[in-house]
């Protein structure tokens, strides 16, 4: 019975090494879809910090140049975690690589947050299985203008925190439904005055 014990404990133990070396692999992959440089400008600067609670997660964010001296940026969230979350993550990411790619066309969905919201749920809604959606918050920072357009799909809206006196506040913006949730539907958008030395918390 002790042979029998312990043959069965090397081979739980074997597995549990190649689903540890898997996990990893898969996290690896995931973490390939975040930038590896964000845009530099000489009015704007990014910090940024991702920490997930398991090896495998559904948050996800992005941000790249538009024309016009115009940044987009968004921030994903797919409910709950795990493989599942991380395949959700990545049909987000391939979403919002095609609305990047449509930002110089004349309809400039990228440009325009409600449109890119709409684009996204376009291509990932009909994909996202009955128990899971996933919450994207997407933004167009004009540093002409100094303002920050955005439209939220069931996410959070930022903090901004004063550049004058560091005081903190959290933006007043309508949401319009998570991605997956429905087939089509509108994002409101909403734009916001940013200062000098303002910091937008997503």
């Amino acid at each position: 019975l002790s042979h029998e014990l312990r043959n069965r404990n090397r081979e739980l133990s074997r597995m549990n090494q190649q689903y540890e070396e898997e996990l990893k692999l898969a996290q690896d992959v995931q973490l390939g879809l975040l930038p590896r440089e964000l845009p530099r400008h000489s009015r704007l600067s990014f910090e940024r910090c991702f920490v997930t609670c398991a090896m495998l997660g559904g948050d996800l964010y992005d941000a790249f140049e538009l024309e016009d001296e115009r940044i987009a940026l968004y921030v994903a969230d797919v409910a709950g975690h795990g493989a599942s979350a991380a395949l959700i993550s990545g049909l987000v990411k391939m979403a919002a690589e095609s609305v990047k790619g449509e930002g110089l066309r004349p309809e400039d969905r990228a440009g325009r947050p409600g449109a890119a919201l709409a684009r996204i749920n376009e291509l990932v809604g009909g994909e996202i299985p009955p128990d899971k959606f996933v919450t994207i918050i997407y933004a167009v920072i004009d540093l002409r203008r100094l303002t920050c357009r955005l439209a939220s799909a069931g996410h959070p809206p930022p903090a901004i925190i004063s550049g004058a006196d560091a005081t903190a506040r959290l933006a007043v913006a309508p949401t319009g439904p998570a991605i997956g949730f429905m087939t089509t539907s509108d994002w409101p958008e909403t734009e916001l005055a940013i200062a000098p030395r303002d910091k937008l918390c997503f």
